[in-house]
């Protein structure tokens, strides 16, 4: 499992009043995703006016372009952070680590599993949240993008595929076929990144101008996230609209976490 010390579970609680606070239903995916952007754009305001980190305004980055390379970069550590996690959910307390650990006598077990039965009804709630937690730091590339922009992003409509996955019943699927599904969305998210890093490296080296790296950055991120929207809703019996809700659920928890100091 991921860290209990910092479950999520318990947040669900909290899913009627952010209901009533937000009306989405009648939105398209579009204006969904760009409110989760935005509510993600003030998290990050939050959080670097807390820890006094640096002004988040595009003068800031083009004086200082090595920290358009490390806000990159810090996403990608974060993102397999959170995939670590995600690989240790998807055994639940029952499998534990041995969920991707082909040497341990019990994944083969695993393998056989189907996760439905394998996960308690906290710990599907808490599957959830770990997959909203790397959907936090693939936003993060794009509020760079809007930060360099100063314009809202416009989502890539060519990249909109339906999953081949179809799910009758929710966590319905056995535990070889998740985790080989797992690895192939990681092996996918990274091919995006390494893209999206590589103009900025050219931009580094005055080899790019800032508008490649906003357009890379834009239809490789908005790629990364259309692919965990559309797995996972389908995986974790979320629809479209609760798949946001969830989104800003976690967000007011990581507000909280920040006026205690975490």
């Amino acid at each position: 499992m991921a860290d209990l010390s910092n479950k999520c579970s318990s947040l669900i609680s909290i899913l009627p009043k952010v209901k009533e606070e937000y009306k989405i239903e009648d939105k398209s995916l579009d204006e969904k995703f760009n409110l989760m952007l935005d509510i993600q754009f003030n998290l990050q305001k939050v959080i670097y006016e807390n820890l006094n980190i640096h002004p988040l305004i595009k003068e800031y980055f083009l004086e200082n372009k090595q920290e358009i390379s490390f806000w990159i970069i810090n996403q990608w550590i974060a993102i397999q952070d959170e995939y670590q996690e995600l690989y240790e959910s998807i055994g639940g307390e029952k499998y534990k680590s041995a969920s991707w650990k082909w040497w341990k006598k019990s994944h083969k077990d695993f393998l056989d599993e189907n996760i439905k039965n394998i996960l308690s009804d906290e710990e599907k709630e808490e599957l959830k949240f770990e997959v909203i937690d790397i959907v936090h730091f693939i936003l993060n590339y794009l509020v760079l993008s809007k930060i360099l922009s100063e314009k809202n992003i416009v989502f890539a409509k060519d990249i909109q595929k339906e999953s081949e996955i179809k799910n009758e019943v929710p966590f319905d699927i056995q535990g070889y076929h998740i985790l080989n599904l797992l690895k192939m969305q990681n092996i996918t998210i990274k091919h995006y990144t390494t893209l999206i890093e590589g103009k900025v490296f050219e931009y580094f080296f005055n080899k790019a101008d800032l508008s490649e790296v906003i357009e890379s950055i834009n239809e490789n991120a908005s790629k990364s996230l259309y692919l965990i929207y559309d797995f996972w809703t389908n995986i974790l019996g979320l629809d479209g609209n609760d798949f946001v809700y969830y989104y800003i659920v976690k967000n007011y928890e990581n507000i909280q976490r920040q006026k205690r100091g975490y």
